[in-house]
């Protein structure tokens, strides 16, 4: 191309037809920037008090006598095809199909799967909040809540809860972010605690990634890296107790070795501790990963069995009583009210 010529702007292409949500019976159309949807206005009205105000809005088709007599607060109603065309403003074409297709299919989607794709998980979760559909958001909720739940033990428990398992299409730790921001945006306080924690365990340099900061609300990546600085200063202070519990396992003759292994234990590094108590394990495996016996050339056996059951209850008393304040250290109200909020939406 010649200097100083611009290069042609794109031409915006109009929305098409959807190939499956164009019902031929269908009494309005939806317009999104990609996809024209035909369906039924009754139908999303009785699911959605949102459709059904807007739905019942006053309108005029733009002719002189309809003007005069429909009132101020009426507007002209655009058409298409002869039929009133609604246009949602601000939400993609492939997220309105996500949820049209969950309220007209009940097979679309399933709380129960773990394989609906992250996308689809997030629009159900954002869309049917903000046209509310309750049934969709409360069961978008009750599943997520399963696989970030409130209590600690069923937190340490959660099945296939490995970082590098499978969950909605992803390996679980590259939905951590993406899930808070989409629970923040829609407002799912009873989801935020649990997402806060795990997101508060991907590194400051994860975080402040551009990819991640754009995803997240401004107010949200605020409230995560505030709230996690006072997260991790507790469980740094967990860290730092851990020698007093050794000891106090020698005092109390927990040991039934020879010469007491928790006497000749070492504590390797206290950051990857802290790290590994945002991880699904249990105090005993976390402590055994941290901490070896000192034996010749320092190396010597692994703690045995009883010390490190001991001391993996001992962490775990006060990772529970951590778990306690999450709430509190992101603004939020504490677990007991949110459990009452999530058994309203969820049943």
């Amino acid at each position: 191309m010649e200097a100083g010529v611009a290069e042609p702007k794109a031409l915006n292409t109009p929305p098409k037809p959807h190939r499956t949500l164009w019902y031929s019976d269908g009494n309005i159309v939806l317009s999104t920037d990609r996809y024209l949807f035909k369906v039924h206005k009754s139908f999303l009205a009785r699911h959605s008090s949102v459709f059904e105000d807007l739905f019942d809005f006053p309108v005029i088709d733009g002719t002189d006598d309809d003007a005069e007599n429909a009132g101020a607060c009426a507007t002209t109603q655009e058409m298409y095809d002869g039929l009133p065309l609604v246009t949602l403003a601000g939400d993609k074409g492939e997220d309105i199909a996500h949820l049209l297709r969950a309220v007209y299919e009940p097979r679309y989607y399933d709380r129960t799967s773990n394989k609906t794709p992250l996308a689809t998980i997030i629009a159900l979760l954002q869309l049917s909040t903000k046209y509310d559909f309750k049934d969709i958001r409360g069961d978008v909720v009750f599943q997520i809540s399963k696989h970030y739940p409130m209590d600690f033990s069923d937190y340490l428990t959660t099945k296939d809860s490995d970082e590098e398992s499978s969950l909605f299409g992803k390996q679980r730790w590259e939905c951590h972010i993406p899930l808070l921001a989409a629970a923040f945006t829609a407002q799912a306080d009873v989801l935020l605690p649990t997402l806060y924690f795990v997101a508060s365990g991907h590194s400051m340099e994860d975080i402040l990634d551009p990819s991640n900061m754009d995803t997240l609300p401004p107010d949200c990546s605020r409230t995560l890296l505030l709230g996690r600085e006072k997260l991790r200063r507790s469980l740094t202070t967990l860290a730092a107790f851990l020698p007093t519990y050794l000891a106090k396992g020698v005092k109390n003759n927990v040991c039934r070795e020879r010469k007491p292994c928790l006497d000749i234990a070492i504590y390797s590094r206290s950051a990857d501790f802290v790290d590994a108590c945002f991880y699904r394990s249990g105090g005993r495996a976390i402590f055994r990963s941290n901490v070896v016996g000192l034996g010749k050339g320092n190396t010597g056996p692994r703690v045995c069995d009883v010390c490190c059951k001991y001391v993996g209850i001992e962490v775990d008393k006060c990772r529970k009583v951590i778990w306690k304040h999450v709430p509190s250290y992101f603004e939020l109200k504490e677990w007991g009210a949110l459990k009452e909020e999530l058994e309203k939406m969820t049943t």
